[in-house]
């Protein structure tokens, strides 16, 4: 589920980047601060602790 994630992520960041970039042409820290946020949060996605503790594969579905 980790590669998944991973997987997952790679995308994900490459699209918020873009975004962060647009934000940061147009100096709105605003949308800056709230893309790195979103960033951070796919970052540490594959480090969730409910992964491990996860004891179905109905349990690592809900993890978003």
């Amino acid at each position: 589920y980790r590669d998944k994630l991973r997987s997952l992520r790679e995308r994900m960041l490459t699209d918020l980047d873009g975004e962060w970039m647009k934000a940061v042409g147009q100096k709105d820290q605003a949308a800056e601060d709230a893309i790195e946020a979103q960033r951070q949060v796919w970052r540490d996605a594959p480090a969730d602790p409910r992964i491990e503790a996860a004891a179905s594969v109905e349990d690592l579905k809900s993890i978003k």
